[in-house]
């Protein structure tokens, strides 16, 4: 087997613990062990972009915060290191750059009044999206019934 194939193989294996972490601490080791791996340390962070540096040091500080977690509850749950660092990762950041460049991922109404090249919207089904009322404004259906 060549280098390259063997390479996706590892990282299906490392991204699935065995055994799995016990404590925040273990789980938030695991993490910055796949980080140094895949994305390098501190030092070939050096050669980043200096956002992108300071998002390393942002998820950096939320594991630290996170490890700190064993004083509360010494064996989380898988469910709950997981749910606990979506949201932390998920939490807002502040803008990057300056508006009218780039992108803007946010929720749908941070860009009202906005002019967009373009506009993607994730997580949409057809017709849930502007909301149609299920009544007429004008005749709505309990007065159409009892006319």
């Amino acid at each position: 087997m060549s280098g390259g194939a063997e390479r996706p193989t590892q990282i299906i294996s490392d991204l699935s613990p065995e055994p799995e972490p016990a404590t925040w601490k273990d789980w938030c080791d695991w993490i910055m062990e796949l980080i140094h791996t895949y994305l390098g340390d501190e030092e070939t962070r050096q050669h980043w972009p200096a956002t992108e540096q300071e998002s390393a040091n942002k998820i950096e500080g939320i594991l630290d915060r996170l490890a700190n977690l064993d004083e509360i509850e010494h064996r989380p749950r898988t469910t709950t290191f997981r749910h606990t660092l979506i949201s932390e990762l998920g939490a807002r950041t502040g803008r990057v750059g300056r508006v009218g460049h780039g992108m803007l991922t946010e929720e749908i109404g941070a860009s009202l009044g906005m002019e967009l090249d373009r506009a993607i919207l994730i997580g949409m089904a057809e017709g849930t999206f502007p909301h149609s009322p299920s009544d007429d404004p004008l005749l709505p259906d309990r007065e159409r019934k009892t006319a």
